[in-house]
C-alpha cells in the first residue's frame, strides 16, 4: 500500500486498506520510509498511532507457524 493522505496512522491506513485478516501479521507491519524499514506491532496502542506520510510504503507480512 502506498499512502496519499498524510494525516492517517499506521492502524488508519491498515483499516483503510481492510484491516486484519486470518493470514496477515499486524504484530510484524513493515513501514518503509526515506529507505529505511521500521517494524511495528498493531496490537501494542503506541505503535497504532504511528503516522504515516505521502511515500511510505506498508508491508504486512504472511503469519508464520505460531500465527504471529
Amino acid at each position: 500500500m502506498c499512502i496519499r493522505d498524510s494525516n492517517m496512522t499506521l492502524f488508519q491506513a491498515l483499516s483503510a486498506a481492510g484491516g486484519e485478516n486470518a493470514f496477515g501479521s499486524i504484530r510484524r507491519v513493515e513501514l518503509h520510509r526515506n529507505g529505511k524499514r521500521y517494524k511495528y506491532d498493531l496490537k501494542n496502542p503506541e505503535h497504532m498511532r504511528v503516522r504515516v506520510y505521502p511515500g511510505d510504503s506498508i508491508n504486512v507480512p504472511q503469519k508464520n507457524w505460531r500465527g504471529t
